[in-house]
C-alpha cells in the first residue's frame, strides 16, 4: 500500500516546505472544504484554494500541490506573512500595507 500511495502522491521539497503534488486521474476534484480564494501566490496555477486550517491548494492544468501553512491568510494574515511565506515577498507585501494604511491614515485626517 506504501508504494501505491507514493505514486498517487508526489512529496515535493520547495523552500524549506513539503508539498504533495497530486494528479487530477487520481482525484479529479476537491473535496467540499476547501474554498477558491485569491490569497496566495499563484506560482502559474489555475486557480487557488484554502482549507480554514491552513491548507493551500494550487491547481495546476494535470495536478493538485498541497500544503499547509503554519497561519491562514484569511484569519491571520501578519502572522502568515512572518512565517509562511519568502521573505522579500514578506517585505514587499508589508511595506504595501503601510502604504495602504498611511494614505487611509491621511484622507480621513483631510476629513475632520
Amino acid at each position: 500500500m506504501m508504494k501505491l500511495t507514493r505514486l498517487l502522491v508526489s512529496p515535493l521539497i520547495r523552500e524549506n516546505r513539503e508539498e504533495y503534488k497530486v494528479n487530477k486521474e487520481v482525484i479529479p476534484t476537491l473535496p467540499p472544504w476547501f474554498h477558491p480564494t485569491l490569497l496566495g501566490y499563484s506560482s502559474n496555477s489555475i486557480r487557488q484554494y484554502r482549507t480554514n486550517e491552513g491548507g493551500h491548494v494550487r491547481e495546476y492544468r494535470d495536478a493538485f500541490v498541497y500544503h499547509k501553512d503554519r497561519f491562514n491568510p484569511e484569519t491571520h494574515p501578519i502572522e502568515h506573512i512572518v512565517h509562511d511565506t519568502e521573505i522579500l515577498y514578506s517585505l514587499f507585501t508589508l511595506g504595501m500595507i503601510s502604504v495602504v494604511f498611511r494614505k487611509f491614515h491621511q484622507n480621513n485626517r483631510k476629513k475632520r
